[in-house]
């Protein structure tokens, strides 16, 4: 185990930092841990978004694996098309997660001022 991965067998905290250069301010970088799996990811922008709701004769389920495709950083080259055999909820519990940090929600407050 390397002392600097941010969990066991993962990115060290220097490649997270060289994400957040590569990315920016305007991109949000988060770990997500289901049951004992661990993934790094990034938001999506709003151009990533409607570019994602053009795409034709895409059903929803390959919608979330494209989200994952385009934002889990880690771990690498993931076949998202294919993890469904392992896990099949994986990818759709990981894309609502990506949309909610991306603001896509339902939850918010409205305050009359």
């Amino acid at each position: 185990e390397n002392p600097e991965e941010i969990f066991p067998g993962g990115p060290t905290m220097q490649q997270i930092n060289a994400w957040k250069k590569q990315y920016g301010n305007k991109y949000t970088i988060f770990v997500i841990k289901i049951e004992d799996m661990y993934f790094v990811a990034r938001n999506i922008n709003r151009y990533e978004y409607k570019q994602l709701v053009a795409l034709e004769n895409v059903d929803a389920l390959q919608r979330e694996e494209i989200i994952c495709e385009t934002a889990i950083l880690f771990p690498y080259n993931v076949a998202w098309n294919t993890i469904a055999t392992d896990k099949a909820g994986l990818p759709s519990t990981l894309s609502e997660i990506i949309m909610t940090k991306s603001g896509f929600t339902k939850e918010y407050m409205i305050q009359v001022i």
